[in-house]
């Protein structure tokens, strides 16, 4: 299954449209971009004006794209082939990327192309538990972040997006896209990623340190060795070595989890012990 495939392995659709309007029922898609990436590299760059079949009203403001340019415009039917060959056997990844789905979602409804992708990696959640910024908008997070500025066209979206994505998969050091699919759940109770779950274990049974990464929503991150003491997902109790304090950690909250090589000190290995 592709969402467990070692990171390095999978190919990522980088996708963004622009679109007439807000609504998939009523509005449609007028641009389409996707960047295939594998391995970090861009294997395949496509790009291409959607005739929409309805004016695009006051969505010019947005984008810029009027109606005369979408005249010759190729329509959404007419690409479902090459569209289709772009996002076969690789995981999307958008910014506010649900929005995308819905209106390829209701382009596939009316036969316009083949079924869709309804599983997706999001930028937007994914900046939101890895980094701490202002806005999630993209521009906002490409203006603090010093990535390629995104014009609400769809392959200038699609480079801040890239950009972006490499920088969370940075912070977040994920072993599988399963791994981000977790990260990305910022909404509801707390939860604790497959991968930082296993490592925690890990360090728990071999009596092993664990280096984390953990970031409290507002403040930066920091990196600190604990001794795990116990092991209730989404929760950690332990002792943070650099901090010198036994705490009660959130698993949502740790962004990425490694086991060291350091045996825990004999005085932390037992709950409560010289503390």
């Amino acid at each position: 299954m592709i969402w467990e495939t070692p990171i390095g392995g999978v190919a990522w659709a980088v996708l963004d449209l622009e679109t007439t309007g807000c609504d998939p029922l009523v509005d449609r898609i007028c641009e389409v971009a996707i960047h295939r990436v594998q391995r970090g590299v861009c294997v395949d760059r496509w790009a291409s004006l959607v005739h929409p079949g309805v004016s695009v009203g006051g969505s010019y403001a947005v984008h810029g794209i009027d109606d005369h340019q979408l005249r010759d415009a190729p329509t959404l039917r007419a690409l479902a082939e090459p569209l289709a060959a772009r996002l076969e056997g690789a995981i999307v990844v958008g910014h506010a990327i649900a929005f995308d789905l819905a209106f390829l979602g209701a382009a596939a409804a009316r036969g316009e192309v083949g079924p869709m992708p309804t599983r997706a990696l999001d930028t937007r959640a994914l900046a939101q538990r890895a980094l701490r910024t202002g806005s999630t908008a993209l521009a906002s997070l490409a203006r603090d972040l010093g990535l390629p500025e995104p014009t609400h066209r769809a392959e200038p979206d699609v480079l801040a997006t890239r950009a972006l994505f490499d920088r969370v998969v940075t912070e977040l050091r994920p072993r599988t896209p399963h791994d981000l699919w977790q990260a990305q759940q910022v909404a509801g109770p707390a939860t604790m990623r497959t991968d930082v779950a296993q490592q925690l274990a890990a360090g728990l049974a071999r009596e092993r340190m664990v280096d984390i990464r953990y970031r409290v929503p507002g403040r930066d991150p920091f990196i600190d060795r604990l001794a795990v003491s116990a092991l209730r997902p989404p929760w950690v109790d332990g002792w943070l070595a650099g901090k010198g304090v036994r705490r009660t950690l959130r698993g949502d909250r740790i962004l990425w989890a490694e086991v060291a090589d350091e045996a825990i000190p004999t005085a932390r290995r037992v709950k409560g012990r010289g503390e």
